[in-house]
């Protein structure tokens, strides 16, 4: 069935249609058990009050590029970048 699906699809023209064979694919490979479609699943991360710009890529990944701590939400009266005691 899939194999089927993807030769229709290569010679396709309209783009509605190559759309409805690509959701027919979809269908296809999963009643096959073939794929697992991780972009459905929702992802979420647990993480201190006190860090900032927490985010989650693409590939389900914590992205840690962009983290900071904010020390006014840790309880230690801590110092935030920039400020002074």
């Amino acid at each position: 069935m899939a194999s089927r699906l993807c030769a229709e699809l290569a010679g396709e023209p309209s783009r509605a249609s190559r759309l409805a064979l690509l959701g027919q694919l979809e269908e296809a490979l999963l009643q096959e058990r073939a794929v697992i479609l991780w972009y459905r699943w929702q992802q979420s991360a647990s993480y201190p009050p006190g860090l900032r710009d927490v985010s989650i890529s693409s590939l389900g990944w914590v992205d840690y590029r962009k983290l900071w701590f904010d020390g006014r939400d840790e309880g230690g009266g801590g110092v935030t970048p920039g400020s002074r005691r």
